[in-house]
């Protein structure tokens, strides 16, 4: 009874008021303060995510889009009042793989982040716009936490990249198409090689009988020609085993390297009369 009576007489007393109300008004300066610094910090991360180049989606802990920048509206080709219509698994994505397959729920960015509480990055998949056309994605991912460190949500990453992909099938395609004109050049080589082989066999063979045979018929000047005639035989036959070593090695130095530089000189016009 008696504290109560004291407790009374202090709520009477103006002084006691006045401090409590100078209390009551600090606390709540003090709270308005916070309050501002928190809505100015929430407006410069918005400002932030909104002028970033690449595509931000933050979504909650079901999967729901409860945020989209400039960038991401423009990738997707959607305002955000329609992108935060969906979520992250929503059938109007027909999504897939980047070969067209179908992609499954638990390997998207979202889930695979919700699942382990770790980041992800560089997850691929394609979705198509509203006009029907395929867009290809690379989304890197990271766990949202409140002050207890709980997972609430996700906010991705989005980079359009297909424009790259496309590139990259169009190079696959060119190597693909050489390598096979590389190959088809080479066992043209090796069969042109071996074709021509047996005929300088017999140019150089019969040359030789020739020249046997009927060296007391030739003068200087027939048997200059005849050895010029084995010369060139020989050289080209160097030149057809290099080619077909090369066919079959192309990363291989010719055993001949020197007889690759055609015309010899005794292949030119030094073949005229010296009379």
């Amino acid at each position: 009874m008696h504290r109560e009576k004291m407790i009374k007489e202090l709520s009477l007393n103006p002084l006691f008021l006045a401090k409590e109300r100078e209390a009551l008004e600090q606390e709540l300066s003090e709270h308005l303060w916070l309050k501002e610094i928190l809505h100015e910090n929430e407006e410069l991360l918005t400002r932030i995510l909104e002028a970033h180049f690449e595509g931000i989606l933050i979504q909650d802990k079901e999967g729901r889009i409860i945020f989209a920048n400039a960038a991401a509206e423009k990738i997707y080709d959607l305002p955000r009042s329609l992108l935060t219509q969906r979520t992250y698994k929503d059938p109007a994505w027909k999504m897939t793989t980047v070969d067209g397959k179908p992609f499954p729920d638990e390997n998207h960015a979202f889930a695979r982040v919700l699942r382990t509480g770790e980041p992800v990055y560089d997850v691929e998949h394609a979705v198509e716009r509203p006009d029907g056309t395929r867009v290809i994605l690379s989304l890197n991912a990271a766990p949202l936490r409140n002050a207890t460190y709980a997972v609430v949500g996700v906010i991705s990453s989005l980079t359009d990249i297909t424009q790259r992909k496309l590139l990259e099938k169009a190079l696959r395609s060119s190597t693909v198409a050489l390598e096979r004109s590389n190959r088809e050049l080479q066992d043209f080589i090796a069969a042109a090689s071996q074709d021509l082989q047996e005929p300088l066999r017999k140019i150089l063979t019969f040359g030789d009988r020739f020249k046997t045979n009927y060296a007391t018929v030739l003068d200087d000047q027939g048997r200059e020609y005849l050895e010029r005639m084995q010369n060139a035989a020989r050289q080209m036959q160097y030149l057809m085993e290099d080619l077909r070593q090369y066919s079959t090695s192309p990363s291989k130095t010719p055993d001949h390297p020197d007889h690759l530089n055609l015309p010899s000189k005794d292949t030119d016009a030094t073949w005229t009369n010296k009379e």
